[in-house]
């Protein structure tokens, strides 16, 4: 299963998607966890002392390439041309290998990474760096006691990259704060909009008033 965690920044993505991979990869299954915010704190988290990672950023067009996607062409575009090569975690595939690393037996890690030369130029925007994972996550086929974790950057980014369509289940993470309610309900009515599951998760509730608050923020919906 590839489950995403999204939500406003600070609501507590990072934290979450954090204990999603330990738990996992406690009970047994085989985890990859995929650090998408150039924050890197899901890295940061979990494998603290990493050296140098290989950075999806810098190797979009490896991943282009992999599925045969020609020079302008749309993904969209690619998939009416016929079936696209998938990746796998057991046995790992070439490109899964290649740009994630083991932190322990049954627990890989595939990080975004930081802003490159290009976005600190301008030629391309800090979208650029997760690109990777529209091509990744959809061709990624996984199997029982296979877990896929994605620490999402803040906000619709991934919604509105489509890189969520990639998901089988999306946490939203919330505070109850009008603010990071409105961004959480966003973030849901995308992920409607592309059929993704998804459910909230309220954080840093301080007082139990502030449940209720937030439900009738957020409308008729799992929380």
């Amino acid at each position: 299963m590839i489950i995403g965690v999204m939500g406003k920044g600070g609501s507590g993505k990072s934290t979450l998607s954090t204990q999603l991979v330990e738990t996992a990869h406690t009970q047994g299954a085989c985890v990859l966890g995929i650090d998408a915010d150039h924050n890197m704190d899901l890295l940061f988290n979990i494998a603290p002392s990493a050296q140098r990672v290989p950075y999806l950023g810098e190797y979009r067009a490896r991943f282009d390439a992999a599925i045969g996607l020609e020079p302008r062409e749309t993904y969209a575009r690619r998939l009416q041309r016929g079936s696209i090569p998938t990746f796998s975690l057991m046995p790992p595939d070439e490109l899964t290998s290649e740009f994630s690393f083991v932190v322990k037996d049954g627990l890989r890690l595939m990080v975004a990474g930081p802003h490159t030369e290009e976005v600190k130029a301008g030629a391309v925007c800090s979208h650029v760096l997760a690109a990777p994972l529209k091509v990744y996550l959809p061709n990624l086929e996984t199997h029982e006691h296979e877990a896929v974790i994605v620490d999402s950057t803040a906000g619709m980014d991934m919604v509105g990259s489509g890189i969520a369509m990639g998901m089988d289940l999306v946490y939203i993470v919330t505070e109850p704060t009008i603010h990071s309610t409105k961004t959480a309900k966003q973030i849901a009515e995308g992920l409607d909009w592309y059929q993704v599951p998804h459910v909230f998760v309220l954080n840093k509730v301080q007082r139990p008033e502030q449940v209720d608050q937030a439900v009738q923020r957020l409308g008729d919906r799992k929380s």
